[in-house]
């Protein structure tokens, strides 16, 4: 299965953008068909404007005139937001046999997992922390956690809960 990626595509007929969820094959044949990644090909009959005019428009004045030029005006969050949305993939995890996903999680961990007597999960620790991490924080250690933070540059220190480490490094992963 091809990897996919959300993107705006912006086309004469579609100045103000689409977007769309495409395999890297779909992303070149949209281009043959005439997309572009940025409306600045385009054209768009423009308004001669002065650098005057833009310093003296309101926010919402500007907006108006970017928007009308074709772009897309969006704010930190409805950004993230509509990357989010056209991201996320339902799946029912139920329907997999427990072998396909134990074989899926060892694929992607490069890992073999198996349970000792007291059914307590060795993970291999040659993985690296990140990896582990989005796995299961619980697998790492609160050394790990620190060191794992070290390159967010958080600031971990041991004397932090083990719940506080891990929600700064999942709020860092989720931005980064």
């Amino acid at each position: 299965m091809s990897q996919k990626y959300s993107l705006f595509l912006y086309r004469q007929d579609c100045v103000k953008g689409e977007m769309f969820n495409l395999t890297a094959e779909q992303i070149e044949e949209y281009k043959a068909d005439g997309w572009l990644d940025s409306p600045e090909s385009l054209d768009i009959p423009e308004e001669p404007i002065s650098v005057e005019e833009v310093e003296s428009m309101s926010p919402d004045g500007l907006i108006k005139k970017v928007e009308g030029m074709g772009f897309i005006v969006m704010s930190p969050e409805q950004l993230k937001a509509e990357a989010n949305k056209m991201a996320s993939v339902v799946l029912d995890i139920g329907k997999f046999d427990d072998e396909v996903i134990e074989a899926e999680y060892n694929n992607r961990f490069n890992t073999e997992t198996k349970a000792d007597e007291s059914n307590v999960v060795v993970i291999n620790s040659d993985i690296p922390l990140i990896n582990r991490f989005l796995a299961n924080p619980d697998s790492l250690s609160e050394d790990e956690l620190v060191e794992l933070g070290s390159d967010y540059k958080l600031g971990l220190r041991k004397s932090f809960s083990r719940d506080t480490m891990v929600a700064k490094l999942n709020e860092a992963i989720n931005q980064g």
